[in-house]
């Protein structure tokens, strides 16, 4: 069995592009890193080999934002999309998340930034920058402080165990936290409980 993962970045200047591969093959020896200009080109790589995480150029000649975003996951709907942009403002990265994108990186960040950014969701979260997040004006929720608290860390990408050495807390705390959450928001998930809180400014 093929035990490779595979990264795709799409990307249409081949500079950015060749920078971007060079940054991506630190993220760990077991993945191949795979490229395309265009949407239309990483549509046939989607269909050929199975690709975990996509990093994705927010315009492209044949495609831009969300409209990319929904052909790369009718492509591929089990494939994780992490958008790449100059573009920051909370709308703009709202937008993307609810649209299904799993993270949203502005190109101002340094490599490290970007590499945890896409570690996070990698490990099952969704990477919000905070630049993008804004202070809440929404109606009150039944959320306790500390469920906002956790509910914020999530929104940025934290997974269990980042939370919990944040709040000074053990992980099963966290997790009963989550549950709560979960069951207050009405999801089942964490990209569910993050597509809430962008929606309604919870946090």
């Amino acid at each position: 069995m093929d035990a490779e993962r595979r990264l795709l970045i799409v990307e249409d200047h081949a500079l950015v592009r060749d920078g971007l591969r060079l940054l991506l093959e630190r993220i760990g020896p077991a993945w191949q890193i795979l490229d395309a200009g265009t949407i239309a080109a990483a549509e046939r790589v989607l269909a050929s080999v199975a690709v975990e995480l996509v990093v994705l150029d927010h315009f492209l000649p044949d495609g831009e934002g969300i409209g990319a975003l929904t052909r790369l996951h009718a492509a591929s709907p089990s494939t994780k999309v992490v958008i790449v942009s100059a573009a920051d403002d909370g709308p703009t990265v709202r937008a993307a998340i609810e649209a299904g994108a799993s993270g949203y990186v502005p190109k101002s960040y340094s490599g490290d930034l970007m590499l945890n950014a896409l570690r996070s969701v990698l490990a099952g979260g969704t990477y919000i920058p905070r630049e993008a997040i804004v202070p809440s004006t929404a109606a009150p929720t039944p959320l306790t402080g500390r469920q906002r608290e956790v509910l914020g860390m999530v929104v940025q990408g934290l997974v269990n165990q980042e939370i919990a050495d944040t709040l000074g807390a053990s992980e099963s705390t966290v997790r009963a936290h989550l549950t709560a959450i979960y069951r207050q928001l009405g999801v089942r998930n964490r990209a569910q409980a993050v597509q809430v809180a962008m929606q309604k400014r919870l946090v």
